[in-house]
């Protein structure tokens, strides 16, 4: 941390010392890219607000990726003439993480919705461009196997959006069958437009694939997200 030469730090250690590493590189002067989450709790997030406010580093980043991702931009573009609240429901093949993982270590990893929900919850305010101001959740009846993250949870914006998410460790067949039928819809790898039945025009594209395969346009596990507007001829993707 006293080294001159080195001007950034990314810190991509387990969950439980992201915050006291950051601290420590910011009053060092240090650029820092986190690895999510940034912290565990409300104590270490208020320690990194003032940290941000008091010393001299040029920037604190955090891994959220979501946002970046071809198939999110586009998706952003899809909606970008709307100009009122949305409906959103995000469904999510998280993968399944023993019980005994760090992750779900409440020491070190802090839980899985800490330790990856946010990730989802970030990518709901990029396309909602408003942040949460009320969440409500509920894991699925645990029969030993999981670790409350098997969950559906619900969030208001403050712009009025109303967001479902359902983030499932064990949803990939189901999933690839929701894709499938979706993919017909659309016809495979197209890029041009066709209607839907309320006669508006909607893209075809071969992110279709990816998600039929589970795979992201980039390796990562694919989200199914689909985006209305609350009116009577509801858009969807």
């Amino acid at each position: 941390m006293q080294d001159a030469n080195i001007d950034a730090v990314l810190i991509a250690t387990r969950h439980n010392l992201h915050a006291s590493q950051a601290l420590a590189a910011m009053r060092a002067g240090k650029a820092v890219f986190c690895e999510k989450p940034l912290c565990l709790n409300e104590s270490e997030l208020a320690a990194l607000v003032r940290a941000s406010d008091e010393c001299s580093a040029p920037v604190l980043a955090v891994g959220f990726n979501r946002r970046f991702a071809p198939m999110a931009v586009q998706l952003k573009q899809f909606l970008s003439d709307i100009h009122e609240p949305l409906a959103i429901h995000y469904r999510v093949n998280a993968g399944y993480i023993p019980a005994d993982h760090w992750v779900n270590d409440l020491e070190q990893g802090g839980g899985r919705i800490l330790g990856e929900v946010c990730h989802f919850v970030d990518f709901l305010c990029f396309l909602a461009a408003a942040c949460p101001i009320e969440m409500q959740a509920q894991p699925v009846g645990n029969a030993g196997q999981y670790s409350a993250d098997n969950l559906v949870a619900s969030l208001k914006f403050a712009n009025g959006t109303l967001a479902q998410s359902a983030i499932s460790p064990t949803a990939t067949n189901r999933l690839r069958r929701s894709v499938s039928s979706f993919r017909r819809r659309l016809g495979r790898d197209s890029g041009r437009f066709s209607p839907d039945r309320t006669g508006s025009q909607r893209p075809q594209t071969s992110h279709a694939r990816a998600l039929g395969t589970g795979q992201g346009p980039q390796g990562g596990n694919a989200g199914f997200c689909r985006c209305a507007p609350r009116q009577d001829a509801a858009r969807s993707i």
